[in-house]
């Protein structure tokens, strides 16, 4: 088993067993990667910089992503068991017994829509009209979408991220996130901070998926008392597979732990690399900041065979010490 999805079994279920709990994140401190890499432009109110000299990122929230699907979900709520949804009293009130209800339910439930299931079972009882009951069945479906749009936008205001990529070297990355190749790029090492810091615990891999992320099982029928909090990051850490070429990786804080968009510590930069249109003055900026810091700065370049940019030459004597 791919250890991603060993690790969302172990970790991100509707339930968690505490014994699993450090062996997950152990599981997982062990696949972060030593190098990732954080794209940047160089904006007016030089804030990149200033993370760069601070060591710190910038955890927003998903509300300013530029991906629309961005923490998005689904569910289906029609598999709410019906005995739960007031259906029973329903059936209550109109003299079903509760033997019947019992073995109706159980068939209810292997269906794909087990509340469609118990209303034409009122039809075929002749107990509603069909017109009645299938129009009470789209009223629901139609209920269900918005209750699912309200909750999936509500889940972009649950967390603060900041993405990472295992790549300095995407020439989409560097188009999209460092200002069409006149930012920079900065390289970090979480796998120092060791597996009980907060910031590699809360780093996760993103999951590609064709798919959007299916919150049913964590919806219906839960017991909430015991459900497991780390499974609302799953929204967050699933993206479409458009995106699997970033490599992305998530540091994720709930809004327990950071409520509002703020910076965030992180370890020292590894390694700074320039853009290949990078402008000479923001290039100077970056090479005495670099040399103050005493990290190295290195130049990407385009290659000459091939469609790719790859790391070039370094700008600052530092170089030699790493």
């Amino acid at each position: 088993m791919d250890w991603k999805e060993e690790f969302k079994q172990k970790m991100l279920g509707p339930y968690i067993e505490l014994d699993d709990i450090n062996s997950g994140f152990l599981l997982k401190f062990g696949n972060i990667p030593k190098q990732l890499f954080k794209y940047r432009e160089f904006d007016k109110k030089d804030n990149s910089i200033k993370n760069l000299v601070e060591n710190t990122v910038w955890m927003n929230s998903p509300q300013n992503f530029n991906d629309p699907y961005d923490c998005a979900l689904t569910a289906n709520l029609n598999k709410v068991n019906p005995s739960m949804s007031g259906i029973a009293a329903l059936y209550d009130e109109l003299g079903i017994s509760k033997e019947t209800q019992e073995v109706e339910f159980l068939k209810f439930l292997s269906t794909d829509d087990p509340m469609a299931s118990a209303i034409r079972f009122l039809v075929k009882e002749s107990i509603l009209e069909e017109k009645l009951a299938e129009e009470l069945i789209s009223a629901i479906e139609d209920y269900n979408n918005v209750m699912i749009g309200q909750f999936s936008d509500k889940t972009k205001d649950l967390s603060k991220v900041c993405s990472f990529s295992e790549s300095e070297k995407s020439t989409l990355m560097w188009a999209h996130y460092a200002s069409y190749h006149t930012g920079f790029c900065i390289e970090y090492d979480f796998t120092t901070l060791g597996p009980e810091s907060l910031i590699t615990r809360f780093l996760y891999p993103v999951f590609y998926s064709e798919l959007l992320h299916d919150h049913s099982d964590f919806i219906n029928g839960i017991d909430i008392n015991k459900a497991n909090p780390l499974s609302i990051v799953l929204p967050v850490l699933t993206k479409s597979s458009d995106w699997a070429y970033e490599k992305e990786w998530r540091l994720v804080f709930s809004n327990n732990f950071m409520s509002k968009p703020q910076a965030c510590l992180v370890p020292k930069a590894v390694r700074v690399y320039a853009g290949v249109k990078i402008s000479p003055d923001n290039l100077s900026k970056l090479e005495n900041v670099c040399t103050e810091l005493e990290i190295p700065l290195i130049r990407m370049k385009m290659s000459n065979t091939s469609f790719s940019i790859i790391p070039d030459i370094n700008l600052n004597k530092w170089l030699s010490n790493t």
